[in-house]
């Protein structure tokens, strides 16, 4: 850990649907943030989940940011209508909030919020361009015998069953897909996809750089729609190519990557990129684009939110 950081990890209930889980919870989170508070220190509290809502007057900050990541009233297997009662208490509290895409910004003026300001994700492009190191591949990392279309992220119902289904039956590449499970994979996947389980996050460029397309079969949905992939970033900086669902997020990058309507558009274009490669004019969209999308840029926009005066 960073000299000056810590993790704290308070027993908490597992729920949020009743008054009485939500006093226990946020007594356990306001006494360990007391302790790990430093006396004669302004307090800024950054949170990213609606469960903090009751936290605001339990906890004496010189201001709170809510970092709006995801659209969590639609998020899988979660308590939408919680989750939809808590972000409104949440957002009538804080003093300003930031979100990661134009979709939840109109999501937070719905609720009556007239300024958010926008906070895409950054990348660190060094990292996502470093050489193969074998040693770091999974150990069932598929055979260089045929081409190889790679996921990464969270596996849950947010990708499309029939994509990656029809993309696994393809004989002509392997369809591999690294990270937690959080859906029974009969449910997503056929017999020909090669499931990896989690990788590290240190471990991805060695994946990428064995990998000949890159890919993101999100369904089109309330939630997909919400989000900006992290992954997205990540995955255009490899420099390898990037097929993934039309969506608001990926239409924002559509100089740089291919975009797909349907299971076979899908199928088609992750075969036609293992054939081309990356095409010359999304290369030189990455490498005039990407640049500005630096973690350090997205820090100062950040701290500005944190030094701001005034409330949202």
């Amino acid at each position: 850990m960073p000299e000056g950081l810590a993790v704290i990890s308070p027993r908490m209930y597992p729920g949020y649907r009743s008054n009485w889980q939500r006093k226990i919870n946020d007594r356990a989170i306001q006494h360990a943030v007391r302790e790990a508070l430093l006396p004669d220190h302004r307090t800024v509290v950054i949170t990213t989940l609606p469960t903090t809502c009751g936290l605001v007057p339990l906890i004496n900050a010189d201001r709170w940011l809510y970092m709006c990541v995801d659209d969590y009233s639609q998020w899988p297997g979660v308590d939408h209508d919680v989750m939809e009662v808590m972000e409104r208490s949440l957002v009538d509290q804080v003093d300003a909030i930031a979100c990661v895409s134009e979709t939840l910004r109109e999501r937070i003026h719905e609720m009556g919020v007239q300024n958010s300001t926008l906070l895409t994700h950054g990348v660190d492009t060094a990292m996502w361009q470093n050489p193969l190191v074998r040693s770091q591949l999974a150990s069932a990392w598929p055979e260089e015998d045929k081409p190889i279309a790679l996921f990464w992220g969270l596996i849950d119902a947010r990708l499309d069953t029939e994509w990656c289904v029809e993309l696994s039956r393809d004989a002509g590449l392997h369809a591999v897909f690294a990270g937690p499970m959080q859906i029974d994979p009969g449910h997503l996947f056929n017999a020909d996809s090669l499931l990896l389980g989690p990788v590290e996050h240190k471990d991805l460029p060695a994946h990428a750089a064995a990998s000949d397309v890159l890919i993101m079969p999100y369904i089109d949905a309330p939630v997909s729609r919400a989000m900006q992939p992290l992954k997205l970033l990540e995955y255009l900086a490899t420099m390898k190519p990037v097929v993934v669902r039309d969506l608001p997020s990926t239409r924002h990058w559509a100089d740089c990557c291919d975009l797909a309507l349907n299971a076979g558009d899908f199928v088609r274009l992750v075969n036609e990129r293992c054939r081309t490669g990356i095409l010359p004019e999304q290369r030189a969209a990455r490498e005039r684009r990407l640049p500005t999308e630096s973690w350090a840029s997205k820090a100062t926009l950040l701290a500005s939110l944190i030094n701001a005066v005034g409330s949202h």
